[in-house]
């Protein structure tokens, strides 16, 4: 089976609009560690967008906040038409466009993507050495901290078509090379494929 990180092709394609800023419309998540110092904060569901820049909304929006999952409501329903199960939507709204000559009425709906699908990141495989572990909250100190390509534990996927590791890596989206079929079928823009191994 082949495994793919699914991202926003922002940094290739300059046309497209990004979410320079959010602003929370649902209950913030904050949690920060007494120990290491380590934390998050950010919105449980929906939020708003500043958007800036690009000369046309994308079907998968850029946030340069925080690495959500922001789509457009065209890639919401052609997934719930293929029967793409494990993921829940929350609105995301557009109060402000900046440096860029788009206007906000002709935006397409977006979508935040909260995806429940499950998997585990070999950290070994993927060139990824722990180098400590807080004994508060048992985050790891990765060397380096990001890993090129990423390598998941045969057995940990739980076969769903977008999953992700929601302990080591929960800002990193996988999908199957069904949703890379859907995607590419349909012309969605600003979307980027990274081939992964199983």
């Amino acid at each position: 089976m082949e495994y793919f990180e699914i991202c926003n092709n922002n940094p290739f394609e300059k046309q497209w609009t990004r979410a320079f800023s959010i602003r929370s419309s649902s209950h913030d998540v904050s949690w920060h560690c007494a120990e290491c110092e380590r934390g998050v904060d950010r919105p449980s569901g929906s939020f708003d967008v500043v958007l800036e820049g690009g000369t046309a909304f994308p079907d998968f929006l850029c946030c340069g906040a925080f690495p959500f999952l922001i789509v457009s409501g065209r890639v919401v329903s052609v997934w719930k038409e293929a029967g793409v199960g494990r993921f829940a939507t929350s609105p995301v709204g557009i109060v402000e466009i900046r440096d860029s000559v788009l206007r906000s009425e002709s935006a397409p709906e977006y979508f935040r993507i909260e995806i429940a699908g499950e998997c585990a990141v070999d950290l070994a495989a993927s060139g990824i050495s722990v180098a400590g572990v807080c004994k508060r909250c048992g985050a790891l100190d990765r060397v380096p901290p990001a890993a090129r390509v990423l390598r998941i534990f045969d057995g940990s996927w739980d076969g769903s078509d977008l999953f992700r590791d929601v302990r080591h890596f929960p800002g990193v989206n996988f999908c199957t090379e069904r949703i890379v079929e859907l995607v590419r079928s349909s012309g969605f823009t600003n979307v980027a494929f990274e081939r992964m191994s199983g």
